[in-house]
């Protein structure tokens, strides 16, 4: 249609000015719009449930420079929200386009509907409105067949092949082998489930399996070496359900017969579905070694004997828990060990040997004392036995010491029997202390009221070897001297009383395995 639009411009009071009219490119039209459909891809011409979305178009004839919406009403056979995802009731066409469209994505129910539509009813003015029709298919399910279940023989191998049909190609495979083709070869060595998971172009899919269980028997014969003289036992580990026949003729899973020699055995292994394995082992009689050891032996309580075994074995076993070929031993009480010696082959032989323990005497230091006056002696006495050694080098029952410090006296006391000498040994710790005490007083008042009338050394004289007292007064003048500690000065000097005043005194002394020394002071004499 053509429309024809008449405009009159007055200009009459105002003649001074020119008047126009302004109009807008395109800014005359209709609310004219084309609807169209299209879909997410070209597998199908309309849309599929959970796979082609439907695209409607809503395009005007012009480059709008505001914004547009239309209006449309939603009918049809599907429900919104429900067969498809929910869309809104209008659409907009934004300024400087001239073209919107909204997405129809139907919804993958898994409910057989057949085809059901999506009715668009847009106004396209207050008077006129346009219609456009969506439609939905269902989704066709992928089917995918395999063969059946099967068995497999010894490692034989199978092609599986499956057959899809539904869906929209082309199909992608993934079987559980790692294969990506419609089919796949296995050669399963047990009982196995095989996966193919099948997926079109919409990225929908469908799992199936096949089991192939592979009976491929097999044989664990046990037992098949043994030592000479010793009854192999042989075993074939198998499902008990199996036919088994031996070489020899038997035909359980255990036999059994005394070793001599050595020889091959085998064995067939049918299983229930008739397939079979043959095996065989060869049974070989191993050399047993023979165990020798040294001879028997006496030792003293305490002390250890080293017990040998001979040969080149693989492994010794001792009674005692210990697996060195040589050992070494110290029992309280006659005692047999026994060896067990191992070759290479596992076979073994046992042998003995016995350790007779003599005991020894129990050695005692006894003394009066414990503690010792340097200077002074005293005596040691060892327990009774039949030889002794002190520490001092000697080796008689007893010895006197006299020690300058303090000493550990160490004593072995030792029996002999026969070849066989038993010792045993203490030790005494002696104290040495310094027992000589010395005090020198101050002051003395010799007026012969029998209180500190003299002067002297006083203290504890025990081991003195060497003593001196002198006594000068105020002139150097010597007026009192002795040589026995115990000796006193009366305060007299020529048979008189001396004056009162301060004296000096020198003592000398020398003690036993002491170095001498030297007392030095001054003394009062009051009156």
């Amino acid at each position: 249609f053509t429309y024809h639009i008449k405009l009159v411009i007055g200009d009459a009071g105002d003649a001074a000015y020119d008047s126009g009219v302004f109009l807008e490119a395109n800014s005359f039209g209709s609310n004219i719009i084309n609807l169209s459909t299209t879909t997410a891809n070209s597998i199908d011409t309309i849309s599929v449930e959970g796979c082609n979305d439907a695209i409607v178009n809503f395009q005007i004839p012009y480059i709008t420079s505001v914004d547009k919406t239309f209006y449309f009403g939603i009918n049809g056979s599907a429900t919104n929200g429900v067969d498809y995802l929910q869309i809104p009731s209008s659409v907009t066409i934004l300024a400087g386009h001239d073209t919107a469209s909204i997405v129809i994505s139907p919804l993958l129910d898994g409910v057989t509907e057949g085809i059901e539509n999506v009715e668009l009813v847009v106004a396209t003015s207050a008077c006129t409105y346009d219609t456009i029709n969506v439609y939905i298919k269902d989704y066709d399910i992928i089917e995918c067949d395999l063969p059946a279940d099967t068995f497999l023989c010894n490692n034989e191998s199978l092609t599986i092949i499956s057959n899809v049909t539904g869906g929209y190609q082309p199909y992608s495979y993934a079987w559980s082998t790692g294969d990506t083709t419609s089919s796949t070869i296995v050669s399963p060595t047990s009982n196995t489930v095989y996966t193919l998971v099948v997926s079109d172009i919409c990225n929908l899919d469908t799992t199936v399996q096949i089991i192939v269980n592979s009976s491929t028997p097999q044989i664990n014969i046990v037992g098949d070496s043994v030592c000479i003289h010793d009854t192999a036992f042989i075993e074939a580990v198998v499902d008990p359900s199996w036919t088994l026949l031996w070489s020899n003729g038997e035909t359980t899973a255990n036999i059994s017969f005394p070793v001599s020699g050595s020889a091959y055995y085998s064995i067939l292994a049918i299983d229930t579905i008739g397939c079979s394995v043959t095996d065989s082992t060869f049974v070989k009689g191993f050399p047993v070694p023979t165990a020798v050891t040294s001879a028997d032996t006496t030792i003293c309580l305490n002390y250890e004997a080293k017990l040998r075994a001979f040969g080149n074995y693989a492994s010794y076993t001792w009674s005692t828990g210990q697996n060195q070929k040589n050992i070494l031993v110290s029992p309280n009480n006659d005692t047999r060990y026994t060896v067990t010696v191992t070759n290479s082959n596992k076979c073994w032989d046992t042998t003995s040997v016995t350790v007779d323990v003599l005991q020894a005497p129990t050695a005692v230091i006894t003394s009066t004392i414990d503690t010792l006056c340097i200077g002074n002696q005293t005596e040691l006495f060892a327990s009774t036995a039949d030889q002794y050694l002190w520490s001092t080098g000697q080796v008689t029952p007893s010895i006197i010491i006299q020690p300058s410090q303090q000493t550990v006296y160490h004593l072995q006391v030792s029996n002999v029997y026969n070849t066989t000498r038993c010792s045993h040994d203490t030790t005494l710790l002696m104290n040495v202390v310094r027992c000589n005490t010395f005090y020198v007083p101050s002051a003395f008042t010799p007026n012969g009221d029998g209180l500190n009338d003299e002067f002297g050394v006083e203290g504890l004289f025990v081991t003195v070897d060497r003593f001196r007292l002198f006594i000068f007064n105020r002139y150097g003048e010597k007026i009192f001297s002795t040589i026995n500690p115990t000796d006193k000065w009366d305060g007299s000097y020529n048979g008189e009383t001396a004056p009162t005043g301060v004296y000096t005194y020198i003592v000398e002394i020398t003690e036993t395995l002491r170095e001498p020394y030297v007392l030095k002071g001054t003394v009062h004499l009051l009156k």
